[in-house]
């Protein structure tokens, strides 16, 4: 089955080696806004927040090996909480007119990263131990702030900014609390445990699965397809964690070299089959005159595949 007019194949090759070379967020800054009408043709879209995450994890390492000479870890809390400042204040300046930038770019989701990073060096106040029902407290208070933010929160959102702190500090106090909460049963059962094993090989699967299906489909998804997508994204990433991820997590002693080729050699392979997917105009030879169309006529519904 040919899935992809040139175009929209030409961008996914694009989109690949973006993701390969961890500059996601950089590419589709540059190509368009996240919510457009585009976004449905953009199979790796999500691999955007990846990009950053792997971006944050080159530079903080580095940060830490210049502040390991500090006269104490309160150096890195100073240093982390002035970053973070500073980060927030720049990504509420790019919002005013450049969201997309504030939304991509590293610098305006320091912040974010940065009530993680200073969790890891804030002892645990002696308060929370002392008395659990502060623990509690603190726990419930998390939980209800990540709610509204998934309840409140739309594609008109301006963010990150401001509106992020609420989320993340909402994190941030889960963490902090700790698991020995009762609250924290909400979170913490079998169910949502398993749910949370497996999130990453879910999240890296469900876009392009939903992506491709509706390309496919080339109409509106029905609630029923979007449930089978949902359930189907779950089955896909429980066999990835299984099958992938935890091979290459926890590679046996005899199997890491071979492992090791493998991945070189799917990456090699993914990025030729990219460049060649993006040098060759997306392989219009695919198409006979008679069913190549524009990919704007595509993304406006102007036509029939």
């Amino acid at each position: 089955v040919t899935l992809f007019q040139p175009e929209h194949l030409l961008r996914f090759g694009q989109e690949l080696l973006a993701a390969l070379f961890s500059v996601s967020n950089i590419y589709f800054w540059k190509v368009s806004g996240y919510f457009d009408i585009d976004a449905g043709y953009k199979a790796l879209l999500h691999t955007w927040s990846l990009a950053i995450e792997e971006q944050f994890y080159l530079l903080w390492p580095a940060a830490l090996l210049l502040l390991w000479r500090g006269p104490s870890k309160h150096t890195v809390l100073v240093v982390i909480a002035i970053a973070s400042v500073l980060s927030l204040i720049l990504a509420e300046f790019w919002i005013q007119d450049q969201q997309e930038t504030a939304f991509y770019w590293l610098p305006a989701r320091i912040f974010e990263f940065g009530i993680g990073a200073a969790l890891v060096w804030w002892r645990r106040p002696k308060p929370l131990t002392t008395y659990p029902i502060i623990a509690e407290g603190l726990y419930g208070i998390g939980l209800l702030m990540i709610a509204w933010a998934i309840l409140q929160y739309d594609y008109v959102t301006a963010f990150p900014g401001v509106n992020a702190l609420l989320p993340c500090l909402g994190a941030g106090l889960l963490i902090l609390a700790g698991h020995q909460a009762r609250c924290a049963r909400v979170i913490s059962n079998r169910p949502m445990v398993a749910i949370g094993l497996i999130s990453y090989s879910v999240y890296l699967v469900h876009w392009p699965l939903i992506v491709f299906y509706s390309y496919w489909r080339f109409v509106a998804v029905t609630g029923l397809e979007m449930a089978a997508l949902v359930v189907a994204s779950i089955v896909l990433g429980a066999l990835m964690w299984r099958y992938v991820e935890q091979p290459f997590r926890r590679p046996a002693k005899r199997s890491g070299t071979a492992l090791v080729w493998l991945v070189a050699s799917l990456v090699s392979v993914s990025v030729i089959a990219a460049a060649a997917m993006w040098v060759g105009e997306g392989w219009p030879w695919r198409f006979d005159s008679g069913h190549r169309f524009s990919a704007k006529a595509i993304e406006e519904g102007m036509v029939d595949r």
